[in-house]
């Protein structure tokens, strides 16, 4: 096991990229994700064992604090995916206009350097280049700040549109989990991981 304060030190709490504001979980987002899979549930039920009927905002609320516990104890990391602001300035770019999705680091084994990245984007937010944004953003952060040296995406097999997004991340060596799911992985080049 990392030593959290190591954690806190090397992982960001935002990330921004060209068009998104990836921002570490925090309880108060519990209503934006709600609203985020319930209009989203019928495309997220196919692929997300959590999107249950009966999703509602304890359920939200506790999944929040859930995330902020595995942050502090270096299980997991996760961000929500907002959209920047047109035209805001980089330092100063005020509440994000729309919550797209999530992205996460989970299933992480800090002895042999590998962990697992994890997403779902809203229907609406569909088709635009956001995931392949922010994937490769995590990515980045996987490799350079945590030193993992191969990080892997678990895709249902018939999710095509999660599978072409790890193939345009780069996640390329294929294997099927005895549960049939598909596991794309990608290793990290020797200039991108952190000894």
């Amino acid at each position: 096991m990392i030593d959290p304060a190591l954690i806190h030190h090397a992982l960001p709490d935002r990330i921004l990229t060209e068009r998104l504001e990836l921002r570490r979980d925090s309880v108060a987002d519990a209503r934006a994700v709600l609203a985020a899979v319930l209009a989203s549930r019928a495309e997220l039920a196919k692929w997300l064992d959590w999107v249950v009927p009966d999703y509602d905002l304890r359920e939200a609320v506790r999944n929040q604090r859930r995330a902020v516990e595995d942050w502090r104890a270096g299980y997991a990391f996760q961000w929500r995916i907002w959209e920047r602001r047109p035209g805001a300035a980089t330092a100063a770019l005020g509440p994000p206009q729309a919550l797209l999705g999530s992205i996460d680091v989970h299933s992480i084994d800090w002895r042999a350097r590998r962990a697992e990245l994890g997403y779902w984007l809203a229907s609406s937010a569909v088709g635009r280049g956001y995931l392949t944004e922010a994937g490769r953003a995590v990515t980045d952060v996987g490799f350079a700040r945590l030193g993992f040296a191969v990080l892997t995406i678990r895709c249902h097999p018939d999710n095509v549109r999660s599978i072409a997004t790890a193939r345009r991340l780069g996640y390329h060596e294929l294997a099927f989990d005895a549960d049939g799911v598909v596991r794309l992985s990608r290793r990290a080049d020797p200039g991108e991981v952190t000894p």
